[in-house]
């Protein structure tokens, strides 16, 4: 096999009329003759995303219970370590009715009073109104005309 490389160098060693470019050719050919070989990049194992998991009929049970007794949506989907929209398929499919959890016109007030003193929706969500997404604290403010603060 050809070695262009090489052949190359011998090349412009033979037909250049500048003398240091034949030595830096040479320079640079004996240091390609003489470097380690690259490694070869490493090849993938395994997966290179989640595995959708089958959630048994007893965890769903549990589930449909949890839910019955009162837990909301967001604490399941933290306990169970599944998406939203999983637990509402799962609650749905075992015929069980979805009860909105919005705040109350006290909470509103309370959460009004919270943000305005300066702390985020998502400390008010997580610390005052357990299992109360952000985004339903945020809406809940502005339907009350409360101006909400940009990001950062």
């Amino acid at each position: 096999m050809l070695d262009l490389g090489s052949f190359a160098v011998d090349l412009i060693t033979a037909y250049s009329k500048r003398d240091d470019l034949k030595k830096t050719y040479a320079d640079l050919r004996k240091q390609i003759d003489t470097a380690k070989p690259r490694p070869s990049k490493p090849v993938k194992t395994g997966r290179t995303h989640a595995l959708k998991r089958q959630v048994g009929r007893a965890e769903v049970d549990e589930i449909v219970a949890k839910y019955e007794s009162g837990i909301s949506t967001n604490q399941l989907m933290a306990e169970h370590h599944l998406a939203k929209r999983t637990i509402a398929a799962l609650l749905k499919a075992n015929g069980v009715t979805m009860r909105r959890q919005g705040l109350t016109d006290q909470d509103i007030d309370h959460a009004a009073i919270l943000y305005e003193e300066g702390w985020s929706l998502a400390w008010i969500a997580a610390n005052r109104f357990d299992g109360i997404s952000p985004t339903t604290v945020s809406r809940a403010l502005r339907r009350k005309g409360i101006q909400l603060r940009g990001r950062g």
